[in-house]
Formats: structure tokens, sequence, C-alpha cells
């Protein structure tokens, strides 16, 4: 069983967008959605190889490799590394998860 190596490892915040638990609707009916934060262990390193960063479209951003043992999130979740959002680039279909995340440059509200 993979586990995350103590030196190259930090917490990490996977958020995803649910819809509420409670049932609650906007005016017009629809289902009000509210934000799911799951913290998780991950390793952490560069995403430096300059030919891969262009070949999935990473120019100037930072972009890492999160390695972690955790269900994939959906593609459109955000994660959270040291306060600072990133979104998912690419997902490696085994285990353990692979992502590549490139950073939004945005900062995150409720840490």
């Amino acid at each position: 069983m993979w586990r995350p190596n103590p030196r190259n490892s930090c917490k990490v915040i996977v958020r995803s967008v649910v819809p509420d638990l409670n049932g609650n609707t906007d005016d017009y009916g629809h289902p009000v959605l509210t934000s799911q934060d799951t913290t998780v262990t991950a390793e952490k390193y560069p995403y430096s190889d300059p030919v891969e960063r262009q070949a999935i479209g990473i120019t100037a951003e930072e972009a890492y490799t999160v390695i972690f043992s955790a269900p994939v999130p959906v593609p459109d979740a955000q994660i959270i590394i040291e306060g600072n959002l990133y979104r998912i680039v690419s997902i490696a279909p085994y285990e353990p998860v692979q992502l590549v995340v490139a950073s939004t440059g945005r900062r995150a509200d409720n840490e």
C-alpha cells in the first residue's frame, strides 16, 4: 500500500461543488450548491519538464504533480495547497492518484 513520503508530504484540500444536503433551492427552483472540502496528506513535486508543460497547455503558471491515495476527485474540483487555488490539468487513472495541477493565481477564501 502506498503511503506519502514524510519529506515531500503536505496537507492538500480537495474542494468540490455539491448540491445542498438540505434540499434548499434558490428563487428560481434550482438547487443551492455548496462547496465540500476534503483534506488529504499528499506528496507534492514541481512539474518542471518544459516539453510536457507545453503539451498540456501550462506556460508560465506554477504547476505541481500531487500524489495521494484517495478517491479520484471530480474533474472540476479545485485543489488548495498552502492557501493557493490550483486547477486540475490531468488525472492519472491508477492508484495512487496522481494529479497535475496548475495555479489559478487566486488564494483560497476560507481556510
